[in-house]
């Protein structure tokens, strides 16, 4: 049988300017191996030769037909499509003075594919220009999250939100504006978030309209949903919802929650209710100084593993709150606990080999000496907020983490007054990005530092992290991570 390829649905190529994007799209199980979060640049070339592989042809035929396009030999066309063949590992091509970087399973067979997949014209990515594999910016976000509400029904005590944010919310049609805007623009993922989605008067008709425009929105809540209203999701479109669940003990969960004793049945049934309408679940439970027990870890996997619709259960250690300081001594897990929890890890992938487990590991501030930054801070994880990615907070200002909120110095525009191109290219956005020494403080230690605009319009740092570590008003010093950053002031765990 003649062999056919076609481009790994679990990934998106977006031209932008003189090159072309390779993204994964959220949310999306494409039924076929590939890298989450994955973005890079590659030249037009390449992403012209990737079209070729729309599914009508056989490799061979694939082969001529790119060889008649770019007038090089079969020979030359098969050495570099070979690459791209279900490559088991990410890997690198050199271009000038730079490299194009592309994730694992790039072409998979055909037959492999049950559900749809994109395909693409070679004409749209003939781009004209010098490909620019330099600037890590893009020109319009890739990613966009919306902070539908602030509303919660809980009240957590590990909760990163600003709580005393006002609670105005854009109205319904201008929400919807923008979520077909970013469709136009070609954002390839639009979240929602909050607060709690699901307490949104309009939920239905956001998520319906993401849907419709081809996103996927990853719903995540810790309401105690009835039946109909599961149902409705799944009438709608939706195929898996996550549950923040730290415990089924109500004891436990009124003090990690501070919820009424009736909250754990009620959950609970919310769990039932998922597998009966026929939803996928995930779980994401944090760990924090009130369930860190082994009892309590193992209540809590014992009682999911029931479910048949479980896919994931993620655990994540509680994190430091902007909003909430001075508190974290009080909620912060021992990090002999996280230790003992990485090897329950392990034990309960062997008990329940249908369930992917997953553990955020955190540094202790006791273990991220010197040596340690000097060795992880160049491979750290490049922080994408203003780089591709933006938040829209619930009344249409923007800012470039959801965690930092309505932070004036974050804060790159409004929606209800400008476009989201006019707020992505604005001078705010684009004078944050290319951060200028001049803007940094005399106390901080990247003012005098020569690696400066390699850091910040590189991997960048993690800004919430920076004043995590150091306060607020200090969110010009270093990454915590840095080997240059001086001791934090706040005994945080990196996370």
């Amino acid at each position: 049988m003649k062999r056919q390829y076609v481009m790994n649905p679990g990934y998106m190529l977006v031209p932008d300017g003189t090159r072309v994007l390779f993204v994964s799209q959220d949310n999306v199980d494409p039924g076929v191996k590939h890298d989450d979060n994955w973005t890079s640049y590659i030249h037009p070339f390449n992403a012209q030769l990737l079209a070729f592989f729309n599914g009508k042809n056989t490799l061979e035929e694939v082969i001529v037909k790119a060889s008649d396009f770019f007038g090089l030999t079969i020979n030359e066309i098969e050495k570099i499509v070979t690459g791209y063949i279900e490559n088991e590992k990410s890997f690198a091509i050199s271009y000038n003075t730079n490299y194009m970087h592309f994730p694992v399973n790039v072409l998979v067979n055909k037959t492999k594919i049950q559900n749809k997949y994109k395909t693409y014209c070679v004409e749209d990515f003939i781009l004209n220009g010098e490909a620019d594999l330099t600037t890590r910016r893009t020109s319009f976000p890739l990613s966009i999250n919306l902070e539908l509400t602030m509303k919660c029904h809980t009240d957590c005590i590990y909760c990163y939100a600003n709580r005393k944010m006002h609670n105005k919310e854009m109205p319904l049609e201008m929400v919807l504006s923008i979520i077909r805007q970013a469709k136009k623009i070609g954002v390839v993922n639009f979240d929602i978030s909050g607060g709690e989605v699901l307490l949104h008067p309009h939920y239905k008709e956001v998520i319906s309209e993401l849907l419709i425009n081809g996103y996927t929105p990853f719903i995540s809540t810790k309401v105690p949903v009835k039946k109909d209203k599961l149902q409705t999701l799944k009438n709608i479109g939706v195929k898996e919802i996550q549950i923040s669940l730290d415990s089924i003990n109500p004891e436990t969960l009124s003090k990690i929650l501070n919820v009424s004793s009736n909250y754990a049945d009620a959950i609970k049934d919310t769990v039932r209710f998922t597998e009966e309408v026929g939803l996928e679940l995930r779980v994401h439970s944090i760990i924090n100084s009130h369930n860190c027990s082994d009892e309590e870890i193992e209540t809590l996997v014992n009682f999911l593993s029931n479910f048949s619709n479980l896919k994931s259960l993620q655990f994540t250690p509680a994190g430091y709150s902007l909003y909430k300081e001075g508190l974290y001594e009080q909620f912060r897990p021992p990090k002999v606990f996280m230790e003992r929890i990485s090897k329950k890890i392990e034990e309960f992938r062997e008990q329940h080999p249908k369930i992917t487990f997953n553990l955020s590991e955190a540094d202790f501030p006791e273990d991220y000496h010197y040596e340690c930054r000097k060795k992880n801070f160049p491979e750290r994880a490049t922080c994408t907020g203003n780089m591709h990615s933006m938040v829209i907070l619930p009344d249409g200002r923007v800012t470039i983490c959801e965690e930092l909120y309505d932070h004036p110095d974050f804060i790159i525009g409004d929606l209800t007054k400008n476009t989201i191109n006019e707020v992505w290219n604005s001078d705010k956005a684009k004078n944050l990005f290319f951060l200028s020494k001049q803007f940094i403080s005399e106390e901080s230690a990247c003012k005098k530092c020569d690696q400066f605009d390699n850091c910040r319009q590189g991997r960048g740092v993690c800004w919430k992290m920076v004043m995590y570590a150091y306060g607020k008003q200090n969110w010009d010093y270093p990454d915590p991570r840095c080997p240059e950053a001086p001791k934090m002031f706040n005994d945080i765990c990196i996370i």
